[in-house]
């Protein structure tokens, strides 16, 4: 495919964060190619305005950081808050912040984390024990839908690694903290 059409096939391991887990297996198909196609569907020119791209830039600049972030996960509150952090003359609303990290996710290139932190369960153990009038069953619930707002961890998914891995890694992201790609070549 590639001599011809510019596409590669690429497999990519996503390996379980926690042990009730299995690996998943990602397929895609990727324009190796700067042509019209890829231009009109290049990650950065989605509708975002310089301001919006700015965002999205020190959010993956923010994820990637070895240093500050070595588990590569901020929370959701942590995410949005980020546009306060904007040098130069780039500004962002809080709804606009937060539209953005929620197209993030619905578009799939960053996913709530499923890895279990100690921080989480003393937080859910104290949790349990302040809370006397209601059932342990409905506390969970919402206290599940509470941490689904602002306090859920989030993390690069699997389709910013496949089409964005390249990007990444200029950003600093060490190659060892990439998944397991698997190139399918002739």
């Amino acid at each position: 495919l590639k001599p011809g059409f510019g596409l590669e096939i690429v497999t990519m391991v996503d390996q379980p964060q926690n042990d009730d887990e299995r690996a998943v297996k990602y397929h895609a198909v990727i324009n190796t190619q700067a042509d019209e196609v890829a231009k009109k569907h290049a990650f950065v020119d989605k509708a975002y305005n310089v301001h919006e791209r700015a965002f999205i830039r020190l959010l993956l600049e923010k994820m990637v950081d070895d240093e500050e972030n070595p588990t590569h996960t901020l929370k959701r509150s942590e995410c949005i808050n980020l546009r306060s952090e904007l040098k130069g003359n780039f500004k962002l609303s809080l709804p606009q912040a937060e539209r953005i990290v929620q197209v993030l996710l619905d578009e799939q290139w960053l996913r709530v984390s499923t890895r279990l932190d100690d921080d989480d369960d003393d937080e859910e153990e104290k949790n349990e024990q302040d809370n006397d009038g209601e059932t342990q069953s409905s506390r969970k619930k919402k206290r599940r839908r509470r941490r689904d707002s602002v306090h859920n961890k989030l993390e690069l998914a699997p389709r910013s690694y496949l089409e964005l891995s390249h990007y990444l890694t200029n950003l600093g992201l060490d190659t060892e903290d990439l998944p397991q790609f698997l190139f399918h070549r002739n």
